[in-house]
């Protein structure tokens, strides 16, 4: 969990043991440990003992049940390249996705991801995460036609993206007929 661990040596005594060099109290990282323990000339071992004390920090675990794709299948095409991810993915993990992200509608793509973090010391739980198979819908038009005679043109006009004009009379559609950015 990144935080140090300390053994506590319940009954040590200084008097007349001591720790030797190289023993190790305190640590980060998920592994097994040795602390030495040596008594002075006036003491002795109990039978079975030998002053040889080991300790283990294990792996954290890194739960991933609530790790699911951001995708409901609403995507619709808009121009822009469009992006599927995870969500709620632990901070000690790195994801690196392949084909998470596409521009075109109508094609079906997958995507996939790799997790990436310290397997010295975290473990996987409940990793469900499967690749993905989604797309991005076509987008859907709303089609208004109108005549030299209708009501409210050029207020229609401006609120078009695209202006298709037919009128059979040159200049009809002038420039304050087009909103920004639509096309004539």
């Amino acid at each position: 969990n990144t935080t140090e661990q300390e053994v506590v040596l319940d009954g040590y005594d200084s008097s007349y043991m001591t720790i030797e060099e190289g023993s190790v109290l305190k640590a980060t990282n998920a592994d097994t440990y040795t602390i030495v323990i040596t008594l002075n000339s006036n003491h002795k071992w109990a039978e079975g003992s030998d002053g040889i004390i080991t300790w283990t920090i294990g792996k954290a675990t890194l739960d991933l049940k609530d790790v699911v794709w951001d995708y409901n299948g609403n995507l619709v095409y808009n121009g822009n390249a469009q992006t599927v991810t995870l969500v709620n993915v632990p901070n000690e993990i790195t994801v690196t996705y392949d084909g998470n992200t596409q521009t075109n509608a109508g094609e079906n793509y997958t995507a996939s991801a790799t997790f990436e973090y310290d397997t010295n010391n975290y473990i996987l739980a409940n990793n469900n995460v499967e690749p993905l198979a989604w797309k991005i819908n076509k987008a859907n038009a709303t089609v208004t036609i109108c005549h030299s005679k209708t009501e409210n043109i050029k207020e229609i006009c401006k609120k078009a993206d695209i202006i298709v004009a037919a009128i059979g009379k040159a200049k009809f559609v002038t420039e304050d007929f087009i909103k920004d950015g639509a096309v004539v």
